[in-house]
């Protein structure tokens, strides 16, 4: 039996919901419950395994949720935030994600979206064996949410619950279609994956053509100029000083910048899986050899967005040799 937390008040009529996740680096994922007077809201839920749903249960006996007045918010795709929306809600239970996340949520179960995946990390530098071995551990794929109807909402659009409004504010980056939910009245933020106060969002490569990173920084611009005055994150410690942790991710991803031009002026190319193994990781293993597979697959997609950004400023080129991209400096006369 998974740990239980009590769902805890963090506003009037906003509750927090820590999930575990055992056994991942994330910790937990941070959902909350928000009463309305005509509809209630859960934003986010967990994998799609037997210890979250458990524990996602035991908090809503004790918030008494009746889903036939409650929605469903996912703030992005990723299986950690998706997988229990499948199973929990009635045929009243609407299911809200962004529209451009919406789009690859229905190619999920299709076998030839995870090949065509397979395909694109291959030309990043992984081996088919290492892409085998992921695809059996990865937790992105394989705590998938159940089938489900999904509705779409874009940048702008509006969930009314009766004494409250929600505005949708698209912030891509950590996925194509990442929705934040921001309470003008209250000015506050639920920020999900895009802003987290004690560990910094992955940023992958979502295409060969990707512009994730520049999407990411935008993003943060965008929230950075609203008036906010509590942040609600989607992992791990879940309130922080959102203006402050804006400046700190965009300085990080600067010092990221910085190490990976580093790293090619010390090469002539490189693959993006060996600039990725070259990099500094926050995880516990001795070293890149040591990764987990899941944990190289997510490191080597946030190098490649890098890679992709430098190569937007004219900074480096791509080459293909065997299948393989190579990213070199292009050198100033």
């Amino acid at each position: 039996m998974t740990a239980f937390e009590m769902p805890m008040e963090v506003m009037q009529d906003v509750y927090l919901i820590k999930i575990p996740l055992p056994g991942n680096p994330l910790k937990n994922t941070n959902s909350y419950f928000i009463k309305g007077e005509q509809r209630n809201l859960l934003i986010d839920t967990a994998f799609n395994r037997k210890e979250c749903l458990e524990a996602l249960k035991s908090a809503l006996e004790v918030l008494q949720v009746d889903f036939n007045k409650t929605d469903i918010f996912l703030t992005h795709l990723h299986s950690d935030h998706t997988g229990l929306a499948g199973s929990i809600g009635t045929p009243e239970t609407v299911r809200y994600i962004g529209a451009k996340d919406k789009v690859i949520m229905d190619k999920l179960f299709n076998e030839d979206y995870w090949e065509e995946l397979d395909a694109r990390y291959y030309t990043l530098g992984f081996t088919m064996e290492q892409l085998h071995d992921n695809r059996q551990n990865n937790p992105a794929g394989i705590y998938n949410p159940a089938p489900m109807k999904l509705t779409s909402v874009n940048d702008g659009d509006l969930i009314d619950l009766g004494d409250k409004v929600l505005q949708c504010i698209e912030t891509p980056g950590h996925t194509p279609g990442h929705m934040c939910l921001y309470m003008q009245t209250e000015q506050v933020l639920f920020s999900g994956d895009h802003i987290i106060f004690d560990i910094t969002p992955n940023i992958a490569m979502w295409s060969l053509e990707d512009h994730s990173l520049e999407d990411y920084m935008k993003s943060l611009e965008k929230i950075q100029n609203l008036s906010i005055r509590q942040t609600f994150s989607g992992h791990r410690n879940a309130l922080g000083d959102c203006h402050a942790r804006i400046d700190a991710l965009m300085s990080h991803h600067a010092e990221r910048l910085a190490e990976v031009l580093a790293i090619l002026k010390t090469a002539s190319s490189a693959t993006v899986y060996e600039v990725a193994s070259q990099m500094t990781w926050s995880i516990r293993a001795k070293d890149w050899l040591d990764f987990p597979m899941a944990q190289k697959w997510f490191a080597v997609s946030e190098a490649g967005s890098h890679l992709e950004f430098l190569r937007g400023r004219g900074v480096v080129r791509r080459k293909i040799i065997d299948g393989w991209y190579y990213y070199q400096l292009i050198e100033r006369k």
